[in-house]
């Protein structure tokens, strides 16, 4: 009887070993879909910004064009039609 109960402690442990490893790889998988959401909203946020800069500053230079009686250049020749992803950064090593 001695035996038997030492083998089924054992094998509860086993079992509750595999339970927290995997818990740990869930969490694990978690923090990292949740870093990657953050990452995402950065770069949508800062693409919103660069917009609302980019108009503040064609504004401001349509302003100044006025103020000097110079024409303002065409529109479509400036803007793309999309603006351009930002691309992730690179990641290093140092050796």
């Amino acid at each position: 009887m001695h035996m038997l109960l030492k083998t089924t402690l054992g094998a509860c442990a086993l079992l509750a070993l595999s339970a927290c490893e995997r818990a740990e790889q869930a969490a694990q998988g978690l923090v990292e879909k949740a870093e990657q959401a953050v990452v995402e909203q950065a770069r949508e946020s800062l693409g919103e910004t660069l917009d609302q800069i980019n108009q503040t500053v064609d504004q401001a230079q349509a302003s100044a064009d006025q103020l000097l009686d110079r024409p303002a250049p065409p529109a479509a020749a400036e803007k793309p039609a999309e603006p351009a992803a930002v691309p992730a950064p690179a990641v290093t090593q140092e050796l």
